[in-house]
């Protein structure tokens, strides 16, 4: 009897952070997948209350990593609803966040996502880029708003060669004052910003060596081919 309930009690464990948000992802990207097969977006009325659960999850979890993914996925997933509901939980995600969330690096994911914010909340996002610009005191969250402001000029400036060189300088200077902190990706900003440098610099370079076999299984390298036109086609898929 006592080896029954001892098995009982082992069945019975307390699910784990982790494993409630991987239930209430599989719930909304199955409930997506469901309209998608139907060439629908996914009902409001049934989104809405799994939005509420990252919500939920956030909050029993403040101030920590499981509680950031809840928002993240929170705020990711309430694009699929209308405009109104997205203003709405929108503001509720990033108050939550900048209560919770401000002085660590991890808030950074979201301060990237202002540098295109979605139409409907731009005005919104403008907004707590500056709140978030003059209260952190975190020195990574800084580097994120200048980077993100960096970018929003260079784009803001038509992407112009002259712009590119300003945005160079600009991120050669956080990279040099900021480049051992940690960023929100897991990489140092020294990481994330030299290949945001990169594309800028190596333009009208030679390019790397590429090594591969061809659909035939015949070997080829990229300078086999120098001085003709080559085509790359990168693709993946999941």
């Amino acid at each position: 009897m006592l080896f029954v309930l001892l098995l009982l009690a082992g069945a019975a464990r307390a699910i784990t952070p982790r494993e409630k948000l991987s239930k209430i992802i599989g719930d909304v990207q199955r409930l997506i997948a469901a309209a998608e097969r139907k060439s629908a977006k996914p009902d409001p009325a049934e989104l809405a209350p799994m939005v509420d659960r990252f919500l939920d999850h956030a909050a029993e979890h403040r101030g920590d990593a499981a509680g950031f993914e809840g928002l993240k996925n929170a705020l990711d997933f309430a694009h699929f609803l209308d405009d109104d509901r997205l203003r709405v939980y929108y503001a509720e995600g990033m108050d939550a966040a900048l209560a919770d969330h401000l002085d660590s690096p991890r808030m950074g994911r979201f301060v990237a996502w202002m540098r295109v914010p979605v139409p409907v909340v731009a005005t919104m996002a403008a907004s707590y880029l500056e709140e978030i610009e003059a209260s952190t005191a975190n020195d990574s969250m800084r580097c994120a708003c200048a980077w993100v402001r960096s970018m929003q000029r260079y784009d803001a400036a038509g992407a112009t060669d002259e712009a590119a060189k300003v945005l160079v300088a600009e991120l050669g200077m956080l990279r040099d004052k900021h480049g051992e902190l940690p960023q929100f990706s897991g990489r140092t900003w020294k990481e994330a910003l030299e290949q945001e440098i990169r594309p800028f610099v190596i333009a009208g370079t030679t390019a790397p060596e590429i090594e591969g076999v061809d659909l035939e299984g015949v070997h080829f390298k990229l300078s086999d081919y120098r001085g003709r036109v080559v085509l790359l086609d990168f693709w993946g898929f999941w």
